[in-house]
């Protein structure tokens, strides 16, 4: 038996993006996307907490976004990150002909890259403090998704094991299999964005933002509390 870590599981670390804009015509609707790759050393990211004015530093919006700056009042590039991912690695056959890779520990955090992040300068058709509401929970809802994911990080780890001829090959299926998971984790947070922004950005809707508000903030909490 010997260890190994998956990592270009560090390159699973920034997979997921959510450029979620306010309010949502079809060219601003929130995009999520896998990328195999890390965050890039000029990010500044910060964990999950209450966002301010003065985390939206980038001075122009992501640029799938830049054709339409007019018309949007903010922007929130946030992230799941899959931690560096320890590997147990056992051999099954005499000879080593036979591998079996098992991850020791699976942990998603969701982040927010504050350089990414953009906040229009000048009036906007929205009060500032919806319009804020509506970042935070879009950052929550990239944050609960990741809590999801860590309740069901034993089960992850089950579903990930994989084997191989070689130490390199089981590390490599295991990889595979996290990658299909990361994806279809991108799936669900675009689906989650997608529907709060259709129920609360074409127009002023501040019942019914405050209510999304309310269930996501309760949300979390379930999610903290199953894994205590």
């Amino acid at each position: 038996m010997h260890r190994a870590r998956l990592r270009r599981a560090a390159a699973l670390a920034a997979p997921l993006l959510a450029a979620c804009a306010s309010p949502l015509p079809e060219y601003a609707r929130p995009v999520a996307e896998y990328r195999g790759a890390p965050p890039s050393q000029d990010a500044d990211m910060i964990p999950y907490r209450a966002v301010e004015r003065g985390d939206f530093l980038s001075p122009t919006p992501p640029p799938h976004l830049a054709a339409v700056a007019d018309k949007l009042c903010a922007a929130t590039c946030a992230q799941i990150v899959l931690d560096d991912v320890p590997v147990t690695i056992t051999a099954l056959a005499p000879g080593g002909s036979q591998f079996e890779a098992r991850p020791d520990r699976i942990h998603f955090r969701a982040l927010m890259d504050r350089r990414c992040s953009w906040w229009r300068e000048g009036p906007c058709a929205q009060p500032a403090e919806y319009v804020l509401q509506h970042e935070q929970i879009h950052f929550a809802l990239v944050e609960l998704e990741a809590r999801r994911l860590n309740l069901r990080s034993d089960e992850l780890a089950d579903r990930v094991q994989a084997r191989g001829r070689s130490p390199e090959e089981a590390s490599a299926r295991s990889r595979e299999r996290l990658e299909a998971i990361l994806r279809d984790s991108s799936d669900a947070i675009l689906e989650g964005h997608t529907r709060f922004d259709e129920d609360t950005s074409l127009g002023y809707r501040p019942e019914r933002q405050q209510d999304w508000y309310e269930r996501t903030m309760r949300e979390l909490a379930e999610a903290a509390a199953g894994a205590s």
